[in-house]
Formats: C-alpha cells, sequence, structure tokens
C-alpha cells in the first residue's frame, strides 16, 4: 500500500514525491558540507581560473560532489522500484479486463442458452402442432410447452438432449402397463385389470398433459363403475397405450440423437387393428410386446431392460 502511495503507477516518475524528496535532501547535504568547506577555507583560497585552480576546487570539494553523486544510484534505484509498480499495476488491470471478459461470456452466453431455450421450445411447440393437426380420435398432447419442460429440462442450460429420467420413467410406465395388461388374458382377474388401466391412464395423460383419447372415457359411458358390465374390449382397452406411446416417439424425435428404447417401439408400432374386439380371448398383450422385442415368451420381463 505505501508503495503505491510512493511510487504511484499513474504518475510519471519525474513527477513523484519520492524522486523530488531524495533529490532535495542529496543535493541540501552535498551543498551544506560544500558550504561549510568553503566557508572554513575562504582565507586560505584564492582565485585561480587555470587548470590547476580548478582541478585543486575538485580535491577541496571532493566529499560534496560524491555525496551529490550518491543521487545518480538512487534514481536508478527508485526508477526500477517505480516500473516494478506500474508493470503490477499493468498485470492486476490486465487480470480485471480477463476477469471482466470472463463475466461479460458468461452473461453473453446464459442470455444465448435463454434466448435459444424459447426458441428450441416455440420450435417444439409448432412440430408437436404440426403433428397433431387434423388428427382425431388420437392421444394428443394440449400442452406442448409443459411437455418440453419435462422433456428437455436443461434446455435453460444449453442441452437439448431428451431427458435421460423421462425416457426412463416412460420406460418403466410402460412395462408396468404390460404387468396390468397381463391380467386381461384371465376372466378372473379381467375386472380388476380393467379397473387398473383406467388408473393408468388417467394418472399417465394427467403427468403428459394429454386429452381424453388418452383414457378409456368411462366418465362418457353410461355405468362408469362396472367395467366388465360397459363390456370393454380389448381394442378400446389398449389402443390408448398405442396411440400415446406413437406420441411419444414423435415427441422424443424433436431430439435427433435420441435412441427410443425397444418398448416404447414396440408399442407405438403395434397395429391395434391386431387386437380383438371381443373380451376373454386369451389374447395375452404382453407377450405379443415380448415376441416384438425378442424376449423369452416364458421368460419375465425385465423392467430395467432398456
Amino acid at each position: 500500500m505505501k508503495d503505491k502511495i510512493h511510487f504511484n503507477p499513474n504518475q510519471s516518475f519525474f513527477s513523484l514525491c519520492v524522486f523530488k524528496l531524495t533529490t532535495i535532501i542529496i543535493l541540501s547535504i552535498s551543498a551544506s558540507i560544500a558550504t561549510v568547506i568553503i566557508y572554513n577555507s575562504y582565507h586560505e583560497l584564492n582565485l585561480n581560473l587555470s587548470y590547476e585552480g580548478f582541478n585543486n576546487l575538485l580535491t577541496i570539494l571532493k566529499l560534496p560532489i560524491g555525496v551529490a553523486a550518491l543521487l545518480i544510484p538512487a534514481i536508478a534505484i527508485l526508477v526500477a522500484n517505480h516500473r516494478s509498480e506500474q508493470t503490477k499495476a499493468q498485470m492486476e488491470l490486465t487480470t480485471h479486463q480477463i476477469s471482466l471478459s470472463e463475466d461479460q461470456l458468461k452473461n453473453v452466453q446464459k442470455n444465448n442458452n435463454f434466448s435459444n431455450h424459447y426458441k428450441h421450445s416455440d420450435e417444439f411447440e409448432k412440430y408437436i402442432d404440426n403433428y397433431q393437426k387434423d388428427k382425431k380420435e388420437i392421444a394428443l398432447f394440449l400442452y406442448p410447452r409443459e411437455l418440453h419442460s419435462k422433456i428437455f429440462p436443461d434446455s435453460k442450460k444449453g442441452d437439448y438432449s431428451a431427458s435421460h429420467d423421462f425416457a426412463k420413467f416412460i420406460d418403466a410406465e410402460l412395462f408396468n402397463f404390460l404387468e396390468i395388461a397381463a391380467g386381461l388374458s384371465h376372466q378372473k382377474y379381467y375386472r380388476s385389470s380393467s379397473n387398473s388401466l383406467d388408473i393408468f391412464y388417467i394418472r399417465l395423460s394427467k403427468y403428459l398433459n394429454m386429452n381424453d383419447d388418452a383414457t378409456l372415457n368411462t366418465a362418457r359411458r353410461p355405468n362408469p363403475e362396472d367395467p366388465l358390465e360397459l363390456g370393454f374390449t380389448y381394442q378400446e382397452l389398449l389402443k390408448p397405450i398405442v396411440f400415446i406411446s406413437t406420441a411419444l416417439v414423435k415427441a422424443l424425435a424433436f431430439d435427433e440423437d435420441h435412441a427410443h428404447s425397444s418398448i416404447l417401439l414396440s408399442i407405438a408400432e403395434f397395429n391395434p387393428e391386431d387386437l380383438p374386439q371381443n373380451t376373454h380371448t386369451g389374447f395375452n398383450f404382453k407377450e405379443k410386446i415380448a415376441n416384438t422385442m425378442k424376449l423369452k415368451v416364458n421368460g419375465p420381463i425385465n423392467s430395467n431392460q432398456p
């Protein structure tokens, strides 16, 4: 701190107080010594303008001249110190500018990410709207922007890849669905499985913000309390999951590098017309999908299988 006060890097060397003070002190000492010598030897000195007189003057004033000569190394030391302070100040300024540049770069990157996030969200909404245009009686996304936040949760950070956690969640839901649907092939569990599927569709469609075609629409039936009495067919019970899977494949495909899981593709590519119209036929949707996924028919489906 004292160095910065005495050797202000923003001042020229000759304007520094330390330079002026050092010069005054040394010259004052030299002048004082010379004055004392001349005063005490005044009566012994005679004016002689020859070379002998000048040489004699140098001999007489050797000490004060030597003291005055100390000003040269003293100034050299002061100059070196002043340059050191200037170099240090320049380095600090450069470091500060670099820090500012990094902060500005971060702010620019943040603003770009923010802008690109909304652009990405807008493009996704247009992409979904274009896909769903003129489609009827199919599972549709009601709020594409909310779906975008689920599929691309890190888009504000500049990451536009589909969320692995979202894809993993959907796969887990689909495996859960197959386990429930397996009960439809047994008359004993048909009613409970139908009720479970109804709950499943309502829960999943609510999470994905999908329309009523992603559910069984039991509220529109005369008696929504008894699926057996209503006579739900396999097509009515299983079509929604095919439509939901198809819509999810399309939504996830917005990330061109995303690799769809085998279970999602298997269900999405399943032809709903291959589902039987009547009930209690022994049709096993789980086994059909397992065969498509090239899994063992008699082996359990591993819920961790990608």
